[in-house]
Parts: C-alpha cells; sequence; structure tokens
C-alpha cells in the first residue's frame, strides 16, 4: 500500500527520494515497533502507525486542495523511518534498549540527516530536501514533545496533527482492550 501511494506521486523528486529512503530501511519496515512502550510498540508498529498516517491523509488533501498531496505523503512515509536505527528491536517487535545513536542523536535528527543524504543520492533540489527535513523535524509539533521547531507549512502541521491523531488513537484502543 505504501509503494502503491510512491508510485502515484507525481513529484518525481519526491517519488525517487521516498523510494531511497524505504529502500534504506529495507525489511526492518515489515516487523520494527514505532515505539518501546506507547503507540504502536508492536511488531510491525512502524508500519501500522505509517499506514494509518497515509489512510488518515486521504481526506485531508481531499478537503483542503491548496495541500501538496505528494508533499504530504512523503513526510508521512518519512517521519519515523529514522527510528529502525534509534532502538534495539528483535524479529518479535520487542524493544531491548535505545541504540547509542537513539540516546545520542535521536530519530527527529537522523530523519533529517537521512533525507539529506536521500536528497543527494537522488539529485533532489535544495528546496525539497528542505522542506522534507523541516517536516520531520517538526512533526512532534512542540518543544515540551521533543520537537526543536513548530510546523512551519500547512503540510508540515497537517503532517504533525495527523501524526497526533493515529498515535493518541492508538493508545486510546490500547487502553480500551485493557479495560
Amino acid at each position: 500500500e505504501i509503494h502503491v501511494v510512491v508510485d502515484a506521486m507525481e513529484n518525481k523528486t519526491l517519488q525517487g527520494l521516498i523510494r531511497a529512503l524505504l529502500n534504506q530501511a529495507g525489511d526492518a519496515l515489515l516487523t520494527f515497533p514505532a515505539a518501546q512502550r506507547l503507540h504502536h510498540a508492536e511488531r510491525g508498529g512502524l508500519l501500522h502507525h505509517t499506514l494509518g498516517m497515509l489512510r488518515l491523509a486521504r481526506p485531508f488533501v481531499d478537503l483542503y486542495p491548496f495541500l501538496d498531496r505528494d508533499l504530504l505523503y512523503a513526510g508521512v512515509i518519512a517521519h519515523d523511518l529514522a527510528k529502525i536505527s534509534e532502538m534495539n528491536a528483535d524479529e518479535l517487535g520487542t524493544v531491548s534498549d535505545y541504540t547509542p545513536e537513539g540516546l545520542l542523536v535521536g530519530h527527529l535528527v537522523r530523519g533529517v540527516v537521512n533525507v539529506e543524504l536521500a536528497g543527494r543520492e537522488t539529485g533532489a533540489d535544495s528546496q525539497t530536501i528542505l522542506l522534507l527535513q523541516h517536516m520531520v523535524l517538526a512533526h512532534h509539533g512542540e518543544p515540551e514533545y521533543g520537537s526543536p521547531r513548530k510546523p512551519m507549512f500547512p503540510e508540515a502541521e497537517m503532517l504533525h496533527q495527523i501524526d497526533l491523531i493515529d498515535a493518541r488513537m492508538n493508545e486510546m484502543s490500547a487502553a480500551l482492550k485493557r479495560v
């Protein structure tokens, strides 16, 4: 389903950049959790979270036609991919600990670096790289949630909101299952 979205992108620069990031993530995306304890802390949780966000993004791009569909979808796909280098997780999706890179750098900064590297590899223009880097950097929305920058353009704001909705609904669902 993610590859179908990427294949449908009209912006070939974003399409190539996202393909490079997905190739870098490799098969780890199939089993990797999205977190150690909170939302989508399960086998395949990162994939589950990304797909949930893509599905949630679709009606928003229809409702707000000024949004750049490809940019929003690219941000959704890229926003948490660096979690793969942030945590030590086994094939069952159990996180034993954070990696040294996860503790010292974190997935936001690592994600910005990964976008830069993928952008250079694919020949992406500097503006496209910058926009996607900002989306990765700002997707937590607020400094108290670890975001060094607040979202500064519509697709970055929408990414933040979609991330928040999907994460919170997953947490609510898990809590309801325990009641």
